[in-house]
Formats: C-alpha cells, structure tokens, sequence
C-alpha cells in the first residue's frame, strides 16, 4: 500500500472508516466460524449408544404369563368344582387343564414377537439418529473448512495494514475513534491519530 505518511487528513478519514468496515468483517467471520465449531462439538458423537436388547422389552410377559398363569388356575378351579357333578364337567376339566397348560408358552410366544419388534424398532431409531447426526456433523465439518479458509485469504488481504495498525487496535471500535480524532482536528493524519489514541489510553 502506499506510504500512509504522504495521506492527507480527508484521505485519512477515509483509511479509517474502511479499515472500520474491514476489522467488523473479519470480527463477524471469526464469530461466525466459532460459533460453527460450537455447534459441531454439540452434536452427539453416539459412540456411547447401547443397543437395546430384547429382553428389555420381554421381562414384562414372564409377570404376565404367570399372573394370567393364576387366575386361569382359579378360575379354573372354580368352574370345575361347581360344575364337575355334570355331564359337561369332564370336558370343561379338560378344556380348563388344556388353558392352563399352554397359556405360559403362548403369552411368552407372543411377548417374545413383541419385544423382538420393539427392539428391532427402538434400534433402527438409533441408527437412523446416528446416520442423521454424522452427515450433519460432515456437512459442518465441511462448511468450517471452507469459513476458514475464506478467513485465511481474508486476513491477508487485511494484513497489508498490519503495518500500521498495532494489533490492539485492529477492531472496528478503535477505528471509529481515530475517525473522530481526525475529524475532530485533533490530528492530521492516521499515524498521528493513532499514537494520540495510544497516548491517551496508555497502550503501545
């Protein structure tokens, strides 16, 4: 860049609002790619998922299976007792032994189908939740590499005013505040403007 010396105060003012415009720039892509590092670090990396186990879901039907187990049972005992004198005793004896026989296998049959379903239900969620966080985590990872380097060619198209600019004050604030001392006519041009403020805030 040209000699910032030979500026005139005008041509001063100038450097100072678009070094103002560059600085909040650069201030917003760095916010930018931070907070896109923040939310890929918030995405759930499901190394820690567990597979559900069918059993998980079965548990509940060795209750059942027992409990219906008992009342047939009594029931059973009942309906016998009051009708064993008749002629239709014998065959309802037969048929309530043959309930209490397969109910157990046939409510565990049918607790097993539904907590193999659940499962395999609760499982493929799983999967399907990973699958949709990892292509998503992919897609941020992709986008951050290409914020950064949009803020690499960013910065060194900035860094011509490094120069000039102390590191401290490369911020929009600061840039705003040599813009109003030299309008103000308290320097006339940048590099006065910017040793005034460093001699007023007590920075180098």
């Amino acid at each position: 860049m040209e000699n910032v010396n030979l500026l005139t105060k005008e041509e001063s003012i100038e450097l100072a609002k678009k070094l103002s415009g560059l600085y909040s720039e650069l201030a917003i892509k760095t916010k930018n790619i931070n907070e896109l590092k923040e939310e890929i670090n918030r995405i759930p990396t499901h190394s820690d998922n567990v597979r559900y186990s069918a059993f998980r879901f079965f548990w509940k039907y060795l209750i059942i299976a027992a409990v219906a187990e008992a009342v047939i049972y009594v029931l059973g005992m009942f309906v016998v007792a009051t009708l064993i004198s008749t002629d239709a005793g014998t065959i309802i004896a037969l048929i309530w032994s043959l309930l209490c026989i397969f109910t157990i296998p046939a409510v565990l049959i049918y607790g097993g189908i539904k907590a193999r379903n659940e499962r395999n239900a609760c499982n493929a969620g799983l999967e399907e939740s990973a699958r949709l966080d990892w292509n998503k985590k992919a897609e941020c990872q992709r986008e951050l590499r290409s914020k950064e380097t949009e803020l690499n060619d960013y910065m060194q198209k900035i860094a011509q005013y490094d120069d000039i600019v102390p590191s401290h004050m490369r911020q929009k604030a600061w840039m705003e505040k040599i813009c109003k001392i030299l309008e103000a006519g308290q320097a006339e041009s940048f590099t006065e403007a910017v040793a005034l403020l460093n001699k007023k805030t007590g920075t180098k």
